[in-house]
C-alpha cells in the first residue's frame, strides 16, 4: 500500500489540490491517514 499526498493525487487526476481536499471533506474520497502535522494521505490506486 502506497500512501500519497494530496498534490500527487491531484496531479494524477488532473484537478487542483483544493478539489481533492473538498471531495475528501465531503466524504467522496477516503482519507486513509493523517500525518502528525495533519496532512492527508491517500492510497495510490494501481490503475
Amino acid at each position: 500500500m502506497t500512501l500519497c499526498s494530496i498534490g500527487v493525487i491531484a496531479k494524477r487526476y488532473g484537478v487542483s489540490p483544493s478539489t481533492v481536499r473538498r471531495c475528501a471533506d465531503k466524504g467522496l474520497l477516503g482519507v486513509v491517514k493523517r500525518t502528525l502535522g495533519g496532512h492527508r494521505r491517500f492510497i495510490k490506486s494501481a490503475s
